[in-house]
Parts: structure tokens; sequence; C-alpha cells
């Protein structure tokens, strides 16, 4: 998407601001993106976009949202704890990689 112009996406589920801006998620890449830096790309996709609740996700695993989004599917198909947080996943499909942990 080149970007949203209504009901964007927000880091936090309800449009709720993250409570860590300064947070760090680290990219699959090695490079890594502050949590206001991350607000920003959010906004750039549809609320109705299929990303948006793992982007949800993330916002509240690593920048201090309040709740993640509700009846999310986790990760792990039986709903465990992901067994290698490092393995690289690029939720977007945009080449911008994060770890699962």
């Amino acid at each position: 998407e080149e970007g949203c112009v209504e009901n964007c996406c927000s880091p936090c589920f309800g449009g709720l601001d993250p409570t860590n801006l300064d947070g760090t998620i680290n990219l699959g890449d090695g490079g890594a993106m502050t949590c206001e830096e991350y607000g920003d790309m959010a906004a750039m996709h549809s609320s109705n976009n299929e990303a948006c609740p793992q982007i949800q996700v993330i916002g509240h695993t690593f920048c201090g949202c309040p709740s993640p989004p509700p009846d999310l599917c986790t990760l792990c198909f039986d709903g465990t704890v992901v067994p290698d947080p490092h393995m690289v996943i690029d939720p977007f499909g945009d080449g911008d990689s994060f770890t699962c942990g």
C-alpha cells in the first residue's frame, strides 16, 4: 500500500497510543526502529489489512500498548510460546523483517 488516508492501522489495538515511543524493535536484517517509527509505518496500512492485528501484537509486545487485539490467532497453532524467537518473519510482505521474539 502506498499509504492510508482513513481507517488506518494503529500500532496499538483500539487506536490507543504506545506508552514507550523510545522502545526498539529489532528487524531481521540487523537493523532496528523505534516504536515511534513503527507507529508511522503502521499508519501506512488500512485497519482492514490482514497484517494490522499482527502489527498491533508487535506494538503490544515492544511498545507498551495496553492490550493485544482480541481473538487474535497466535503465531503457534496450539497457542504455545514461539519455539525460536530468533526466527525472521516479514509480517507486512514488504521486505522489512522482524524476529518472532
